[in-house]
Order: structure tokens, then sequence, then C-alpha cells
């Protein structure tokens, strides 16, 4: 693990909730997911359940700009299109799915998911790092976007890595999410995948109100 402990520990002083996806090294597609929680920032952190397996992106892991300083040495940075997942803490934005309403226990802001939507990946594009909906823009200043209402159901439900907004860097990767896997082997283009039951689980589970934060890297030690 590159990160500085006291970094991390400074980072998180105002999160009782926490996830981390732990990768055994910088290079693999598979790692594994744990949730974590605490009554007060003070408090040691305690798991809440046992690691399960997910996958993050097919080249594995680049560091990127987070809640934590990049690592000194370190000058290759997550980019756009490097199948990457970013590496550091980050917060969440909002959730997202294809039913127009959350589910019962859901509390996380909700964005319903129709055909018009489109997370957009043109570095050069105003709504570079943007779910935008496409038919209320006329004319479109990008040239690449990705449907978010996708045949293969990887975002029936999913929610946002607050990643790449503030700070920001151009081409330094957009639309980042937690999402529903393709299968157990099948790395992403730069997003966190699981099973449904899991997405659905922690979407549940999390709670805004407890600054829930995203610790991912390799060789994460709680």
């Amino acid at each position: 693990m590159l990160f500085n402990s006291k970094d991390i520990s400074t980072a998180l002083s105002g999160s009782t909730l926490l996830i981390v996806v732990n990768a055994k090294d910088w290079n693999t597609h598979h790692a594994q997911m744990q949730w974590f929680e605490r009554d007060k920032p003070t408090d040691e952190w305690k798991p809440v359940n046992d690691p399960f397996n997910v996958v993050i992106g097919k080249n594995g892991l680049a560091n990127g700009l987070s809640l934590i300083p990049v690592p000194e040495g370190i000058t290759d940075l997550k980019s756009e299109g490097d199948l990457k997942s970013p590496a550091g803490l980050f917060g969440f934005c909002f959730a997202f799915g294809y039913a127009p309403n959350p589910e019962p226990g859901m509390t996380w802001p909700y964005l319903a998911i129709d055909e018009n939507f489109v997370g957009v990946d043109d570095p050069d594009s105003r709504y570079y790092n943007c779910i935008v909906n496409a038919s209320k823009l006329t004319p479109h200043d990008w040239k690449s976007a990705e449907t978010m209402m996708r045949p293969d159901g990887l975002y029936k439900w999913g929610l946002v890595v607050d990643y790449n907004f503030n700070p920001f860097r151009k081409a330094g990767g957009s639309q980042i999410f937690l999402h529903i896997w393709r299968n157990s082997e099948t790395g992403t283009e730069g997003c966190t995948a699981m099973p449904e039951d899991k997405m659905l689980e922690l979407l549940k589970w999390i709670d805004g109100s407890k600054n829930p934060l995203l610790l991912q890297g390799a060789g994460i030690e709680i």
C-alpha cells in the first residue's frame, strides 16, 4: 500500500461508514470489497460483512486525485481510456437505476435512468464526466458518450463515485461508478462492479448522513 496511513486517518476523521476495495496488486482486475462502520469518528472501525469478490478495471489500478495526497514520486495518474480504476479515497454523488423510483430502504439521492441519459466521456465537452439527459441538450458538444440504459443491464443499479469533479483534471478519467458486474472474471472500463444482490444491499446500507467513503487500492490494511 503506497498511501500514508496518517493521511488516510485524517481524511476519514468525519466518516462513520467506509467501503474498502482491496486488490492484491496494482495490475489485477480482481479485488475484494468489505464494508466498515463505527458509532463515532473516534471509534475503531468494525466490519459489517465478510470480504466478497468484485472486479475493477481491466488493467488494474492507477492513482487518482482524491481526498488523500497522491503518494510522493507518483506521476502516472489515472487517465481517460486507460481501463484502470482510480486508487485513493473518495466520496459519493448519487445513486441511479432503471427503476422509476428507488427501492424501499434506499436513502441516497436517486436518478431514474431512461433511454435519453448518457455519460459524457469526451474531455473536450463542457459536460465531461457528467450524466446528462441528451434530449434536453441540443446540439450536443461531445463526440463520445456512453448510453446509460445498457442492454446488458450493468447499470440497472449503481452509485456515482465522486471522482475527478473537485479537484478536476482534464482527461483524468470519467464515469466512475459502483455497479453490477458482467461476471466474476471480466474487468471493467474503470469502475468497480459486483453481483446485483450485493449492489442492492450496498445501496440500502449506505447512509449519506454518515459521510460514507470509498477507499480503493492494493494491500490496504484497516
